[in-house]
């Protein structure tokens, strides 16, 4: 009886862990559309996994991104179960980006910078990406200072083990001087299998992930019109 107890619980353990979608496999690469104002801007930065390495007391995966002004960085993230992490400048801690376990009518926070963001999911469904079935979690963010105006929240998708409609992660950075938006398009696993997201901004995945440069453009794609944040969104302003 032991050993058949040690046995089930050795095959729901494997399961479970089979079950898991890894978070950023090295080799895997995004791409996100930036569309800026004031003049207007098109570009696109981009992403890869390229490592991992054992630091700050965690297994974590190093994405190399080349931003459209260039100043590249790495960026740091580990995976707990189904719960994303991302380092965060601003606390200098390890901050929650996603939590795939979360079904409809649960929330969690979203750590941003030096704000704080709480994700409401309304529905959970599966979406078919390149023959893979991916978990999309659909949600909406309250805005922090109004988060009962329904007008005001910005409505996201969370793709599991891929990213976010509006960015590779959630950012809603303020910038005094004109407004940024940030769109999710493209992801290439490392097995070739190439993800086309946000279809409305009709961009050419399969060119760009051969492309060898940034794409700069002076006149927009379709602008996707989307409840915003107003001054700090990444969401196009009805």
């Amino acid at each position: 009886m032991k050993k058949l107890t040690t046995l089930i619980f050795y095959f729901a353990a494997l399961g479970c862990a089979f079950g898991q979608t890894e978070w950023a496999p090295i080799g895997m690469k995004w791409w996100v559309l930036v569309q800026a104002d004031f003049p207007f801007q098109e570009f696109y930065n981009t992403y890869e996994c390229t490592r991992s390495v054992d630091t700050l007391g965690h297994n974590c995966k190093v994405v190399h991104e080349v931003p459209f002004d260039n100043v590249e960085r790495d960026l740091l993230f580990y995976q707990e179960g189904q719960k994303v992490f991302m380092y965060n400048d601003t606390s200098e801690l390890f901050m929650l980006i996603f939590d795939y376990a979360k079904q409809a009518g649960e929330q969690y926070d979203i750590v941003a910078g030096p704000e704080t963001y709480n994700f409401l999911v309304d529905s959970v469904t599966t979406t078919t990406l390149s023959g893979d079935d991916i978990q999309v979690q659909h949600g909406r963010i309250p805005h922090p200072q109004d988060p009962n105006e329904p007008s005001l929240q910005a409505r996201n998708k969370v793709y599991e083990g891929i990213g976010t409609e509006i960015g590779l992660w959630p950012e809603f950075p303020t910038l005094a001087t004109f407004e940024v938006w940030y769109y999710l398009v493209c992801a290439l696993k490392p097995d070739g299998k190439l993800y086309s997201l946000n279809p409305l901004l009709d961009v050419d995945c399969p060119a760009l992930a051969t492309s060898t440069h940034t794409v700069l453009s002076e006149e927009p794609s379709v602008y996707v019109s989307q409840p915003c944040f107003g001054e700090f969104s990444h969401n196009r302003c009805c």
